[in-house]
């Protein structure tokens, strides 16, 4: 118990969330160890019964921190990597074979072994995993699931625009993107690209990420819109364009194709195709008084492939 001097506040550790009804009658509450289940709380003491102001689950409740747990760590972490479905699925079968996973393919036969571990990864931007117990029964089986992907601005074909000094991008939205948070915002490009090989059917593919702020799609200065307080509705098709650079005339008319060729170290001509598309280039980063919240991007729904993991 940690009570102040006025009498009127305590903080305590309780092992259970019941605890409105409980008797405190100025008695002090002890018998809890750090390696049990608590919630901290912040409860006031009126007239010898104790009442539930804030309470939060963690160990640590003089000092609630999310950068304590493994849990947000990894998933930091898999934010990072994860700047397209197709990275995002390469994470993923990273940390699949790091703890010991066999890949499997479907034209393939499967030698299945009890308390084996496998996957299967399809078209780049999928993967499957599963587990065989010691002892196989046909009971049923636990299913968990999350997409790979994520709301965002997907590169259009030939998206390169001129107009007048200024180079833009032409995108599309994709998913539930809530449009404004895209606005004022460092953005960077990542997903695949096909390029020409010695066999037409099967082109080789090759995963792209920038790495670093390109792009910005600048908000309207309020001079010029005096209602952007009041709540101003986005046209796809116009407002969310990014700006790519300035110059004119001396920005070739192919400089985002130019530009994945320089990344993987080819020639233009040999891009057959491509799946790009636009991401926050923002860091997760901790916030709150005691480190309480996670701000990042992509949390929808990388957070879901994290936990599965």
């Amino acid at each position: 118990v940690n009570q102040e001097k006025n009498g009127q506040l305590l903080s305590a550790r309780v092992p259970n969330y019941p605890i409105a009804s409980r008797k405190a009658s100025r008695e002090k509450v002890t018998g809890w160890s750090d390696a049990s289940p608590v919630f901290p709380l912040e409860i006031h003491l009126s007239y010898g019964k104790i009442t539930i102001s804030r309470f939060a689950s963690s160990k640590n409740w003089r000092h609630i921190s999310m950068r304590k747990t493994d849990s947000t760590e990894k998933l930091t972490t898999l934010i990072k990597a994860a700047t397209s479905p197709f990275h995002t699925a390469a994470a993923i079968v990273k940390e699949l074979r790091t703890a010991g996973f066999e890949p499997l393919v479907m034209n393939r036969p499967w030698q299945l072994e009890a308390g084996g571990k496998y996957y299967v990864e399809q078209y780049g931007s999928a993967v499957v995993a599963f587990t065989v117990g010691d002892q196989v029964q046909a009971e049923g089986f636990r299913i968990a699931a999350a997409h790979t992907d994520f709301p965002g601005l997907r590169v259009k074909q030939q998206a390169e625009i001129l107009r007048e000094t200024y180079a833009q991008l032409n995108v599309e939205v994709y998913g539930g993107a809530i449009l404004n948070t895209w606005l004022d915002r460092p953005l960077s490009a990542a997903g695949r690209v096909a390029l020409k090989s010695d066999d037409v059917f099967h082109p080789q593919m090759r995963l792209v990420d920038l790495k670093r702020p390109v792009f910005i799609i600048p908000n309207l200065a309020i001079h010029l819109n005096r209602d952007v307080n009041k709540g101003v509705e986005l046209n796809r098709q116009k407002d969310m364009i990014p700006l790519a650079g300035m110059g004119g005339e001396v920005v070739s008319r192919d400089f985002f194709r130019e530009l994945l060729a320089k990344e993987l170290h080819v020639q233009p001509e040999e891009i057959l195709d491509y799946e790009m598309g636009l991401y926050n280039a923002d860091q997760p980063e901790y916030v709150g008084i005691h480190e309480e919240f996670l701000s990042a991007p992509r949390i929808d729904n990388l957070s879901g492939v994290q936990a599965i993991l």
